[in-house]
């Protein structure tokens, strides 16, 4: 089959259209030579030659014979693939056999030989600018993992199955006063002080939910109740 001849025909059946963006009607901007292969142009400018305005179910059609047309190519795999895994409520959505195999195509194709690093190394030149292009990243600076967080992080890497033992260790060990948001709490005729809420509200058998209500003034307590956080 000559894809390429099916591929161009839907190119120009479109371009005769001229077809034009407007609030009623939803096109996606297509690069008719893949910028890959050296098209030039922005997606979102239609008036560009080389940007060709396709429905949604167009624009899938379009990259599945570029796929075709160039089954070498991971980089059309991929575009084809990123069509498909998009949240975009708006994009094609293909049957879930295609969708698999979209997959499974482009998973191969960036595998072994078909990376396009596939047995190359970065030269030192280029770690360095890694290095330094990584410094000035701030998206945890200054910040740290919680206890609980922590916690959270070693059960997930080991993949292991946590024994009830184990479990209920971890939780005594971020329960009460051990836990990392904990305050202490005052009781203003005794000074007697309690290592967090949880620890009052079973001395005093009240549920812990009541006593944090009463604590942060979102519902007024009673008037026997003398306890008040630390700072």
């Amino acid at each position: 089959m000559n894809y390429k001849k099916i591929y161009n025909t839907l190119v120009v059946k479109v371009k005769n259209e001229l077809r034009v963006k407007a609030k009623d009607v939803y096109y996606e901007g297509h690069h008719i030579i893949p910028k890959c292969f050296g098209g030039q142009g922005d997606s979102r400018n239609s008036k560009h030659p080389n940007i060709v305005l396709l429905t949604p179910k167009e624009h899938y059609i379009a990259h599945l014979l570029l796929v075709k047309i160039y089954p070498d190519s991971p980089a059309m795999k991929k575009a084809l693939w990123n069509m498909c895994s998009t949240g975009d409520k708006k994009r094609y959505k293909p049957s879930a056999k295609s969708y698999d195999k979209i997959r499974k195509e482009y998973i191969e194709s960036v595998l072994g030989e078909g990376n396009h690093f596939y047995n190359k190394k970065h030269s030192v030149e280029t770690k360095q600018k890694i290095g330094e292009a990584s410094k000035g990243r701030k998206t945890f600076l200054n910040k740290k993992h919680s206890d609980e967080a922590k916690q959270k992080i070693k059960i997930a890497a080991t993949g292991r199955k946590i024994k009830k033992e184990t479990k209920q260790k971890i939780s005594n060990s971020l329960s009460g006063e051990n836990h990392y948001n904990a305050k202490k709490i005052i009781c203003l005729e005794t000074n007697k002080v309690y290592g967090s809420g949880k620890e009052l509200a079973e001395e005093l058998n009240i549920p812990f939910s009541t006593i944090r209500r009463w604590l942060n003034g979102t519902t007024p307590p009673p008037k026997h109740f003398k306890y008040r956080r630390l700072k």
